[in-house]
């Protein structure tokens, strides 16, 4: 019994917040009338439509260029001169590199290092023929 008088209470409240919420919405309904009223002797529709119009005609043109430049670009040029173009420039970056290591002065740890190294490579290959016989 206790449970049916509180879905009874429940529905009662539900039943008054909907009265007022419908009349919240019929007070709101007039003020939201005269204010579309208003933007119309304003202009705002017009002015929204022209600016809707301008923007979507402006996408159009963009997304046409760029379908024109892709197939401009993509039929004029050649990848193997492309490649041909990057192989050059990847070697005149390292001569030049190069030159400039060559001219810097060595120190003796630098030297050393690369004797050490050399040592190691020595003896890793007298293991790998020891292995290999």
């Amino acid at each position: 019994m206790a449970a049916q008088m509180g879905a009874v209470a429940q529905k009662l409240e539900t039943a008054d917040r909907t009265k007022n919420i419908s009349t919240s919405i019929k007070k709101s309904v007039p003020i939201i009338q005269k204010g579309l009223r208003q933007m119309e002797k304003i202009g705002i529709n017009k002015a929204v439509a022209e600016f809707d119009s301008v923007f979507e005609e402006l996408d159009v043109k963009a997304d046409s260029m760029n379908t024109a430049l892709d197939g401009v670009y993509s039929s004029s040029i050649d990848q193997g001169n492309v490649e041909t173009l990057m192989k050059q420039l990847q070697e005149s970056q390292a001569n030049e590199l190069e030159g400039n290591l060559g001219s810097a002065p060595m120190s003796s740890l630098a030297t050393d290092k690369k004797s050490s190294v050399k040592n190691e490579d020595d003896d890793l290959m007298a293991r790998l023929k020891n292995l290999q016989d």
